[in-house]
């Protein structure tokens, strides 16, 4: 299925989102930093990034729009794993790219589901970034024209 990596300082959240997302069919590579979390996707060109918020070096937001940032994984799906609940955090998330959020705890539903539905447009990874690419780029369009359709201040 598809290739996430997990980028998270605790070693018992690594090993309870990668025993979970094994058993769906995906391939894992865990980092323990934003640093390394950065340096694996360079690398390994996930499909999805599943990131810790909080955490030393590099915290969640800042991998985000580096991610997001860079054109080889822009179209990265990105999930914020957070324990952060107010809006204005989950806007300023998603302002710094991320593309969903999971709350912790975990619920290992929750986690299943969130994962299933962006790794869900195909069996191919290429076809999902496609897909994600258009997707994106469509509500983009759309906030422009919203923005434009509304009188000046």
């Amino acid at each position: 299925m598809a290739h996430i990596l997990v980028i998270d300082d605790d070693p018992a959240i690594q090993l309870v989102l990668k025993r979970t997302l094994v058993q769906e069919g995906h391939r894992i590579s865990l980092a323990s930093n934003g640093c390394e979390g950065l340096l694996r996707a360079q690398q390994a060109i996930p499909d999805l990034i599943i990131c810790d918020w909080m955490m030393p070096l590099k915290d969640g937001l800042e991998v985000c729009q580096l991610v997001k940032g860079d054109p080889r994984l822009s179209t990265t799906f990105f999930i914020l794993l957070t324990s952060k609940r107010s809006i204005s955090d989950r806007v300023r998330g998603l302002d710094s790219g991320a593309d969903d959020f999971l709350a912790k705890p975990i619920e290992l539903a929750e986690l299943k589901a969130r994962v299933r539905a962006p790794c869900g447009f195909s069996n191919s990874p290429r076809i999902f970034k496609s897909k994600s690419t258009r997707w994106k780029r469509s509500w983009r369009r759309r906030a422009t024209m919203s923005n434009r359709s509304c009188p000046s201040p």
